[in-house]
C-alpha cells in the first residue's frame, strides 16, 4: 500500500517521508518540553505557553493555570515560556513583563526561582528524552519480546542447499558435529566455509529426532538481481553461478560479497558460467550508505546480486518480564548513547568521517525508510531520535540545555550571574555554531541522496 502511495508524485513525498518524520520529530520535541513544564511546575515556576510546534498558532486553548497550550504551524521544534522569560530559550529576562507582576506573581517567575530550581528545569529536557528512550525499549521487550535466538530454522528455500540436505523450516536443531546447540547463531558459527565435508546434524522434527549429514555449502550462484543495479546494468541474470572475480575463484557467494564489498568503486572482471557456456563481464560497484538500526551509517560497495540458497533462523519473539524489560530498556537506551559519544569522540581525534554526520533530511530519510518497515520499526527510530536529541541537547553551546547548565555552573562558582552581554555574546556563538553544523548536515543529506 505505501509503495502504491509513494509512487504518486508530491504525495508520495509527503506520506512517506514528510510525515513520518514529523511524526517522530513531534513526540520527540513534546516529551523534551513536557520534561521541563512538569519539573518547572514542581518547583513553583509558572508555565504561560507549551507551543508543540514553531510559528503562528493553529489553535490552542488555556488550563485552570493559567497556562496557553498550542499547536503552531511550524512541527519543527517546541518551547516552553516561562513567566518572566524574554525568549523561548529562557536565556534573557524580559525586564517589562517582569516590573508588572505583582509580589506574589513574580516569586513564581523563572528569573526569580533559585539555581537549583533553574539548574533543575532546563536539565529536564534531556533526561525525560532518555526516559522516553529507555521507556519505548523497555515496552517492546515486554509487549513484543526481542527477536529469539532459538536454534529453530524459520526459512529454507527449495533452491537451497539446505533445502537438497533434507532440512525444512521448523526444524529445532539439536546439535552438530557432536556439540549442543543452544542457539541459531552458535550453529551459524560452527559452519565452516572452507570445510565442505558433511558432518553429522540432529534436529527435532514432529517430535521425532533425526540425523543428516550436513555441511556449509551456498555456491556462488546467483538467485537474484536487483532492477537498475551495476549487476543488471552489466547483463547478469538469474541462475547464473560466479566463477572468478577479477580472475580469482569464488568458492562460495559470502566470499564473493567480501571480495566484492573490499573492491570499493573499482572496476571488475566476472566470468560466469550461463547454461553451458562461460562469459566476462565487466561490473563497476556503486558506494552507497546503509543506515543500521543503531542510525549509524556504514559505506558499502554493492553490484545487486542477490543469493537466498541458505537458511534462516525463526522469526520468533523471546518475551521478557517487566523487571528484565526495564533494565534492557536502560541498557538499550545506554549502548545508544555510548556509540553516539564514541563517533563523536572519533570525529573530534580525526579518526571518523565527517560524512557520516546527517542532519533533518537524513533523519527524514531514516523515517521514510522506518515507516515502510512498519510501527515497530517507527517505534524503535522514535526511541533512537529521543536518545540522540536529549544528548544533543547537553552538548556546552549556549544556546543548548547544557550551554544553559554551563552558565548556571559558573553562576554557584561566581555567586552572580554572568554579565546579559557576556551571555548575549555565548548565545550568538551558539547560534552561529548550531546554523553552521545543520547547513554542513544538510549538505551532507543532500549530497549523498542526488550523489
Amino acid at each position: 500500500m505505501l509503495d502504491a502511495i509513494s509512487s504518486i508524485p508530491y504525495l508520495g513525498v509527503l506520506l512517506t517521508y514528510v510525515l513520518p518524520f514529523l511524526l517522530v520529530l513531534s513526540v520527540v520535541v513534546a516529551v523534551h518540553e513536557y520534561g521541563h513544564y512538569i519539573v518547572a511546575r514542581w518547583r513553583g515556576v509558572h508555565s504561560e505557553v507549551f507551543s508543540v510546534g514553531i510559528g503562528p498558532e493553529v489553535f490552542g486553548w488555556n488550563d485552570r493555570r493559567g497556562t496557553r497550550w498550542r499547536i503552531s504551524a511550524l512541527p519543527l521544534g517546541g518551547y516552553v515560556r516561562f513567566r518572566g522569560d524574554a525568549d523561548e530559550a529562557s536565556a534573557t529576562v524580559d525586564e517589562a513583563a517582569m516590573a508588572r507582576l505583582t509580589p506574589e506573581e513574580k516569586a513564581r517567575s523563572f528569573p526569580a526561582a533559585s539555581l537549583l530550581s533553574r539548574a533543575l528545569i532546563v536539565a529536564a529536557g534531556p533526561v525525560f528524552n532518555f526516559v522516553l528512550a529507555a521507556f519505548i525499549f523497555s515496552a517492546m521487550a515486554f509487549g513484543r519480546g526481542l527477536p529469539g535466538d532459538a536454534p529453530v530454522v524459520g526459512s529454507a528455500p527449495q533452491t537451497s542447499q539446505a533445502w537438497e540436505a533434507g532440512l525444512r523450516p521448523g526444524d529445532r536443531l539439536v546439535s552438530y558435529d557432536g556439540r549442543a546447540l543452544e542457539s541459531f547463531s552458535q550453529f551459524l558459527n560452527a559452519l565452516d566455509p572452507a570445510d565442505s565435508a558433511p558432518k553429522p546434524l540432529v534436529l527435532l522434527r514432529d517430535g521425532r529426532e533425526m540425523t543428516l549429514p550436513f555441511a556449509y555449502v551456498r555456491t556462488a550462484r546467483v538467485t537474484g538481481v536487483s532492477p537498475g543495479s551495476p549487476a543488471a546494468e552489466a547483463g547478469l541474470r538469474k541462475g547464473d553461478v560466479i566463477l572468478s572475480l577479477n580472475g580469482e575463484p569464488t568458492p562460495n557467494f559470502d566470499e564473493l560479497s567480501q571480495r566484492i564489498e573490499s573492491l570499493g568503486a573499482a572496476p571488475a572482471l566476472i566470468e560466469v558460467a550461463r547454461g553451458d557456456g562461460r562469459l566476462t563481464l565487466s561490473v563497476t560497484p556503486e558506494i552507497r550508505e546503509i543506515r543500521l538500526p543503531t542510525g549509524e551509517l556504514k559505506t558499502r560497495a554493492l553490484m545487486g546480486l542477490r543469493n537466498d540458497e541458505f537458511f534462516g533462523a525463526s522469526a520468533g519473539f523471546e518475551r521478557m518480564g517487566l523487571a528484565e524489560s526495564a533494565v534492557h530498556g536502560v541498557k538499550e537506551t545506554g549502548m545508544i548513547l555510548g556509540l553516539t559519544l564514541r563517533h563523536l569522540g572519533d570525529l573530534i581525534v580525526g579518526r571518523g568521517d565527517l560524512d557520516t554526520i546527517s542532519g533533518p533530511v537524513g533523519i527524514a530519510e531514516v523515517s521514510g525508510q522506518a515507516a515502510r518497515m512498519g510501527l515497530d520499526t517507527v517505534i524503535r527510530l522514535t526511541a533512537i531520535v529521543s536518545a540522540s536529541i536529549g544528548l544533543l541537547n547537553l552538548f556546552p553551546i549556549p544556546i543548548l540545555d547544557g550551554g544553559r547548565l554551563v552558565f548556571y555552573a559558573i553562576e554557584g562558582i561566581l555567586g552572580r550571574p554572568l554579565s546579559l552581554r557576556a551571555q548575549e555574546i555565548g548565545a550568538g556563538v551558539g547560534v552561529a555554531l548550531m546554523l553552521m553544523l545543520m547547513a554542513f548536515a544538510t549538505f551532507n543529506d543532500l549530497t549523498r541522496i542526488f550523489s
